[in-house]
């Protein structure tokens, strides 16, 4: 596999990592080459004049087969000029010369205009195209293309789908995936995702959907593939052109394979309006994770498109498809500006902008007129831009010069953050909800009847709450189990159900003929509408959530309740030592002991008011008091005295109630 290879930022490099996966799988002995220094087998400078990509020659006869993904900027320096032209030379060679090589074309450079065809590059260009073998297309809008812009066709031509070896990196769905973003899991989400260039045309995307009324969301996110001026400005373009819109989110940074497919699956539907494009590898992954596109009809998206998706011609076009989406009115109809009042804008913009921007206010000005109100103006050259201009060259020799001995290191830097993440998005999955799994490792039913008690016992326990939820149907019970405290409640005559991540514990409940789900409680809790409840029971539930799970339940449950609901929840006391060393230690699904005042604290924070602790289950019976001749003498009646208090505070943390509960209470009637 000849190709930039992960670490490196890279997307064909990201493709040719899943098609080497994919390989690998099938049984096949795969060896990575890249002109780049990557984490690769081999590593050869293909980007150079002098035998360029005719190296290949001397790695091919040690392969059965060689498959190039070819990418202009991969493997040729310059884009015109004696270098460029030899360049081409050498890849003609190649192509005709190695037998066993397969090229894999996602993109090529065109001549900018009809009478550059007839350069020596773009001859030398079409001639090796002529004589490759083997050249794998994505799109039939390709293979026409070459043809009519260079009169060229491969001697074998083979269509291949750009999603073969996408595979997603994430099975959440979308509700899983909203809740680790945070997005409202009722609102539109429109998605603008990858790299941000200016040939994506996500500026396109932020001007149609600012004319869309109604509430609905878009994202752009991605990070800046080259750092140059020019990819930095259109950068503070997009956070121009969304400023002002608090539904419009414009976000740099490196996505993860996971993070990329959580964004498209919490959306509805993503974005493509691409200007210029060969084919997309974001509307195939949005494909294979089953999210309608909305694309541009540029380079072959038309072929790639399927029946749920839609290609549109124009920004009036592409908001008019977003309105249509949001259905909240048709867009806005874009206004017109003087020369007069565009002049003013601009010395209004600029002036806003100098106290932080300085004379770069000016530049950001003529950006938002031209880009966010559609009035091109005429803009001298400047010794400031042509300085940009400069630095960028000065930037781009420092990285060649440079690249060979950082690419490496920046390669495990890059390889570490993945680690990093990856561990720290599987603790935060920890953190955020109980695992199911746990309570398969062993017979958590028969596990329940021995240690916590049989049904009789336990019911005679629970009683005391039934008073509390009299007149507050419905009622949910979380964590409900066999279903004790349900029984209890339908025989008082009060409306309710119950819900355990346990399937045996639910089976259990359904035994007696009761109402109960399985699932997540804090996941159940979000899915009901506002108000809507009365009561909440979560007996011995509490300690077994992370921090986060808990957090959540609370929130989730002052949610669910209506005005005068309460919430009881039951857990060990960590206050008993007795309590701690016994029922706390002897689960192995608890995850931590909850301090009375901390579950207090965390019920009000959740919005609870009256909260009140109830201590229960006395671990041996109230000691007798030490008892004393009245005619002692009195340093005996102090010594008694105080060796009662000493014993009885020490009865208290060693044996004190083995659980307690908070009754916390929701503000209203």
């Amino acid at each position: 596999m000849v190709s930039p290879f992960p670490p490196l930022r890279d997307g064909v490099g990201k493709y040719a990592a899943q098609e080497v996966a994919a390989l690998r799988g099938e049984g096949n002995d795969v060896e990575v080459l890249a002109p780049v220094a990557c984490a690769a087998h081999h590593v050869v400078d293909l980007k150079t004049w002098r035998g360029g990509l005719f190296k290949l020659r001397r790695y091919a006869r040690r392969y059965d087969r060689v498959v190039l993904q070819y990418q202009p900027a991969n493997y040729h320096h310059r884009a015109i000029g004696f270098g460029r032209a030899l360049s081409n030379f050498w890849m003609g060679l190649a192509f005709r010369r190695i037998k066993n090589l397969t090229v894999v074309c996602h993109e090529v450079e065109y001549p900018p205009r009809r009478r550059s065809r007839w350069r020596p590059g773009y001859i030398l260009q079409g001639w090796a195209w002529r004589g490759a073998r083997n050249v794998e297309f994505h799109t039939e809008h390709e293979v026409a293309e070459m043809e009519r812009r260079f009169g060229a066709t491969p001697r074998r031509v083979e269509l291949r789908p750009h999603g073969r070896y996408f595979r997603p990196a994430t099975d959440e769905d979308r509700q899983a995936a909203r809740e680790r973003l945070g997005i409202d899991a009722a609102v539109k989400l429109f998605l603008c995702i990858g790299f941000i260039q200016s040939h994506k045309g996500f500026d396109s995307a932020i001007r149609a959907f600012r004319r869309v009324p109604g509430d609905a969301r878009l994202v752009v996110i991605g990070s800046i593939r080259s750092e140059t001026h020019d990819a930095r400005s259109y950068f503070y373009g997009l956070l121009d052109l969304a400023a002002g819109d608090g539904r419009i989110g414009v976000h740099e940074r490196m996505l993860s394979d996971e993070e990329f497919d959580r964004w498209i699956i919490a959306s509805d539907v993503v974005l493509l309006p691409y200007l210029q494009i060969w084919s997309s590898g974001v509307l195939e992954r949005a494909r294979v994770l089953g999210r309608p596109v909305i694309a541009t009809r540029t380079g072959g998206l038309s072929e790639q498109t399927g029946p749920q998706d839609l290609i549109v011609s124009g920004e009036d076009e592409l908001a008019t498809a977003i309105a249509d989406i949001v259905g909240e009115g048709s867009p806005a109809v874009p206004t017109t500006m003087s020369v007069g009042e565009a002049i003013a804008f601009v010395a209004e913009e600029a002036d806003r902008r100098r106290p932080s921007e300085g004379a770069g206010g000016v530049d950001r000005a003529l950006y938002q007129l031209e880009h966010a109100r559609g009035v091109e103006a005429l803009i001298l050259p400047s010794s400031r831009r042509l300085i940009g201009r400069v630095l960028d060259l000065v930037k781009r020799v420092a990285r060649r010069g440079l690249g060979w001995l950082l690419t490496p290191m920046l390669g495990q830097i890059d390889h570490f953050q993945k680690q990093t993440i990856e561990a720290f998005d599987a603790l935060v999955a920890e953190q955020r909800r109980t695992d199911p799994s746990q309570y398969a490792m062993f017979d958590y039913e028969s596990f329940e009847r021995r240690f916590r008690g049989d049904s009789e016992a336990l019911k005679e326990h629970q009683k005391a709450y039934v008073d509390e939820f009299v007149g507050r149907e419905p009622v949910l019970d979380v964590g409900c189990g066999r279903g004790e405290f349900l029984e209890l409640l339908r025989e008082a005559g009060i409306e309710a159900r119950g819900i355990d991540i346990s399937m045996e514990m639910v089976l259990a409940a359904r035994r007696r003929r009761l109402d109960v789900d399985h699932g997540d409680g804090v996941a159940y809790l979000r899915g009901v509408q506002p108000g809507t409840l009365g009561g909440i029971m979560a007996s011995q539930v509490v300690e077994h959530m992370a921090p986060r799970a808990l957090v959540e339940f609370l929130a989730a449950s002052r949610r669910a309740l209506r005005g005068g609901g309460i919430l009881v929840c039951e857990t060990i006391n960590p206050q008993s030592l007795y309590a701690m060393a016994n029922w706390y230690v002897m689960d192995l699904t608890h995850a931590q002991p909850i301090h009375p005042h901390t579950l207090s604290f965390l019920a009000e924070s959740a919005g609870f008011s009256e909260v009140q602790v109830r201590y229960l289950s006395p671990a041996k019976p109230e000691r007798e008091p030490i008892t004393i001749e009245d005619d002692a003498p009195a340093w005996a009646l102090r010594l008694a005295k105080s060796v009662d208090e000493e014993l009885r505070a020490q009865g208290d943390v060693v044996f004190g109630p083995q659980d307690y509960a908070i009754i916390a209470r929701v503000p209203g009637a």
